[in-house]
């Protein structure tokens, strides 16, 4: 497939520069023989392979030329249709095959129980969950567990779904401001400020803030402002010269739709060491109902770099910013316990809890419970493993809903935000932090909160 675009985004890159190729003939010579490398590729690749893998290589190459064909004749919504309806003939093909298998084997002379077995375990480690003949799922067992069958992508795609239909209460806590407001009554440290909502116009000049969007993520519409106005673009990565660049970049992420509203948090921004020089780097707690399966550690500066981590702390490979490894720091089991037992206080089978290293500890960023971005990039041994994750967070959930666990925290802050209550005075809520934060400070050196 990439041979496939690669072929094509150069015949695109041939058609906008061939004016210019015309006065350079020795450049236009390297471009052809470029292309005919990568042809040559592609028709090797098709050739030493089976012809059930050929035909789809050859399937490949039809709807990439079509579909970036169709991108400049403006076609594209026709052809999409028109290769989703071909991979769904080719889905239900090779599914059918696979769950036929058994069958071809049973009804074979010299009949024999462990192939069957075998083939079992093959089928229901390839089949997508849409793809499974009741049959096949009422003879699995315990020899040959459903486990390929789970799927994180899936598992949040249908929880999407869900809460298009009935709305998440976790959902709840994606604001910022009720999310902070949340993790402060959990005992989370929180940043100054971190729940007071303002308006464009209402954002004063000042160093050493951080301005974001109440409710957009992934780093849409957040900028630090570090001292001398040095102003970083943090989804972008971009420096901005100064305070009135940052207010033209704020209006733009307005006008076009990059924040839906005009509600911002200015909140203080956290250095990861006392001399504040750096900003602390991020760390993303991928829970699972009171159980934290990954760890993501993002140091944003001067470069971003990633480091991702099991819930033993070893380090690991998701398929996520391979070319962007570094080795992190990593949290300690304390924190560890710490983050758990505040996704144990939500009533929801996933969500990210997002903390920034600082020289006094963990401070809490914020709440992802609806979905991570970028999470379809995980290699497949990984979606796999969350997906079971997923669905035992969902069972043990329910088991303790059953058993009639309140989240008392959680129902508080649900309740008066649908009664329009606002959970404290902002007079309480400034005293309330400045003496947590003061508690927090004086034990820093004896606790890692």
């Amino acid at each position: 497939m990439a041979l496939f675009g690669t072929l094509q985004n150069l015949q695109e890159l041939e058609d906008t520069v061939a004016d210019v190729l015309e006065e350079l003939p020795q450049e236009q010579e390297k471009l052809e023989n470029l292309k005919s490398e990568l042809q040559d590729k592609l028709n090797d690749s098709i050739a030493s392979v089976s012809r059930i893998h050929r035909l789809s290589l050859e399937l490949e190459q039809e709807m990439v030329y079509g579909v970036n064909d169709a991108i400049q004749d403006k076609t594209i919504v026709p052809k999409l249709l028109q290769v989703a309806q071909a991979k769904r003939r080719l889905d239900k093909t090779y599914a059918e095959l696979f769950n036929r298998a058994e069958y071809f084997t049973r009804n074979r002379e010299g009949y024999n129980s462990d192939l069957v077995d075998k083939i079992q375990k093959t089928v229901t480690s390839v089949l997508k969950p849409s793809e499974f003949h009741s049959d096949l799922v009422r003879k699995t067992s315990s020899s040959s567990p459903l486990h390929g069958a789970a799927s994180f992508r899936t598992s949040i795609t249908m929880r999407m779904r869900r809460g298009q239909l009935q709305g998440l209460p976790s959902a709840t806590i994606l604001r910022k401001d009720l999310g902070y407001q949340f993790a402060h009554q959990l005992g989370c440290q929180i940043p100054l400020n971190s729940d007071k909502v303002v308006s464009l116009s209402e954002i004063i000049p000042q160093e050493n803030i951080v301005i974001k969007p109440l409710s957009a993520a992934n780093s849409e519409g957040v900028y630090l402002v570090k001292p001398g106005y040095e102003v970083t673009d943090l989804n972008r990565g971009e420096i901005l010269k100064n305070w009135e660049n940052l207010q033209e970049r704020l209006s733009q992420d307005l006008e076009q739709g990059t924040v839906d509203k005009d509600q911002w948090i200015v909140q203080e921004l956290i250095y990861e060491d006392a001399e504040k020089t750096k900003p602390g780097r991020d760390l993303k707690f991928y829970c699972f109902y009171g159980r934290v399966a990954l760890v993501l550690e993002i140091c944003r500066f001067p470069e971003r770099q990633y480091c991702w981590w099991n819930r033993n702390l070893d380090e690991i490979e998701t398929g996520r910013y391979e070319n962007q490894r570094f080795s992190g720091q990593g949290v300690t089991q304390e924190q560890l316990k710490f983050v758990e037992s505040l996704s144990d206080k939500i009533p929801s089978a996933f969500v990210r809890i997002d903390f920034l290293k600082s020289w006094q500890g963990l401070v809490f960023c914020e709440f992802a419970p609806t979905f991570p971005g970028g999470y379809h990039n995980f290699k497949d041994s990984i979606d796999q493993w969350l997906g079971n994750c997923f669905l035992d967070a969902e069972g043990r959930l329910m088991k303790d809903l059953l058993q009639g666990k309140r989240f008392e925290e959680f129902s508080e802050i649900y309740d008066r935000l649908k009664g329009g209550v606002s959970l404290t005075s902002a007079s309480e809520r400034e005293e309330s932090f400045k003496s947590h934060k003061a508690a927090i400070f004086k034990n820093c050196s004896k606790s890692a909160f």
